[in-house]
């Protein structure tokens, strides 16, 4: 029936079936519906005893927003508390990142000895004092 009513407004079949399908029993809607038969005026209603009180129908809680889980997921995160386990693995993976850095440091500094006295050696004219005294440091520590 609510076809032939869309059909006759918009002159084409619906075609979000599978849509309406799925989304018609979420929350957000069912509330659509349910509130549709009733009136809501801006002015509250004066109440035939004269006691003021809270409204005794339940309303559904609200499903919570994009912004809201975000910020949800972000304070959850800073809140976790490490145990022992943890930070364990962590000073592990620290040191082995820690002697990896101090061997690769040491590598670059021997290429670098190894580089300075290959340009010692390459030269030409005679070494002055200071030249001898590293090229002779240089090739004890090297060799």
């Amino acid at each position: 029936m609510a076809y032939k009513f869309y059909y006759q407004d918009h002159k084409t079949n619906f075609i979000l079936d599978h849509a309406w399908r799925a989304l018609r029993n979420d929350q957000k809607w069912c509330s659509l519906n349910r509130d549709k038969g009733k009136t809501q005026t801006k002015r509250a209603q004066p109440h035939d005893s004269g006691d003021v009180g809270p409204r005794e129908e339940e309303e559904e809680a609200r499903p919570i927003g994009v912004k809201v889980s975000k910020a949800a997921k972000l304070r959850g995160s800073k809140t976790v508390k490490r145990t022992n386990e943890d930070r364990e693995a962590a000073m592990k993976n620290l040191q082995a990142v820690a002697a990896l850095s101090e061997k690769e440091f040491s590598n670059k500094d021997k290429v670098a000895d190894k580089q300075v006295l290959a340009n010692l050696l390459g030269k030409t004219e005679p070494l002055n004092e200071i030249e001898k005294a590293l090229k002779d440091r240089l090739i004890s520590q090297i060799y």
